[in-house]
């Protein structure tokens, strides 16, 4: 037995949450050493830049820029309206 085992208790219970004292991280030292990498971006910041992102339009004749979430929106909401309206329009957007 190692110097460690023989100072622990007896009546040590390894378990859930108690992991065995010579696999536990040792004080000072992270389980995540590399972490993430510097620049990594995440999906939703990647998605931000991307609906923020300026796309031009043409509203009654009219150049316009917008954000592309706005210009998407606006185009749905007309697909959607027309007097008929276009159930696939819906599907289309939400899918």
């Amino acid at each position: 037995m190692t110097e460690e085992e023989n100072s622990r208790p007896r009546d040590y219970a390894v378990g859930y949450g108690r992991p065995p004292t010579a696999t536990r991280f040792v004080p000072g030292k992270s389980g995540n050493t590399k972490g993430r990498p510097k620049g990594a971006r995440s999906v939703g910041a990647i998605l931000q830049d991307v609906v923020r992102q300026k796309i031009t339009v043409t509203e009654h004749g009219k150049t316009r820029r917008v954000p592309a979430i706005e210009g998407g929106c606006n185009q749905t909401r007309r697909r959607v309206g027309r007097g008929s309206g276009d159930p696939q329009a819906i599907l289309e957007a939400a899918g």
